[in-house]
């Protein structure tokens, strides 16, 4: 497209668990995006998914096709963005975060260590979804 975006599918995983992954996220085997700031060239993503301005993705995080990510996120080791799912600006997503296909989290959001957001699920803007926590549903600020 001429942006100097290369289009490929990096390989870190197993092909048995990306193969299941890639069931579950709903998606067939699409390509995902790994960026590795360290990694001297620019980041490797397919054009359909779109990353904002001072975001951080860990170099083992796994973003699935067509996910959006918006500015100043941080996505933490091991943690995996689901197909079409939208992370909203400043959100901070810790280690081992699982956010699944067509879930979306609010702007401000903290996803803690281990915590799963599920497909379809609305987190809330500046939400604290706590470690090892299963968000199911979309919450008003009210509700715990």
């Amino acid at each position: 497209m001429g942006f100097g975006i290369t289009t490929t599918a990096p390989y870190s995983m197993k092909p048995s668990i990306a193969q299941r992954l890639s069931k579950i996220m709903r998606t067939d085997a699409l390509p995902r995006v790994h960026i590795n700031p360290d990694g001297g060239k620019g980041p490797e993503l397919d054009y359909r998914v779109t990353v904002g301005r001072g975001t951080y993705i860990d170099p083992s995080a796994v973003v699935f096709t067509g996910a959006r990510i918006g500015d100043n996120v941080i996505i933490g080791p091991d943690s995996t963005i689901g197909a079409d799912s939208r992370i909203g600006d400043g959100t901070h997503i810790a280690k081992d975060v699982v956010v699944w296909a067509n879930a979306v989290v609010g702007n401000g959001a903290t996803l803690g260590v281990g915590s799963q957001v599920m497909d379809w699920a609305k987190v809330p803007d500046n939400w604290v979804v706590e470690a090892g926590e299963m968000f199911l549903r979309e919450r008003s600020s009210n509700q715990n």
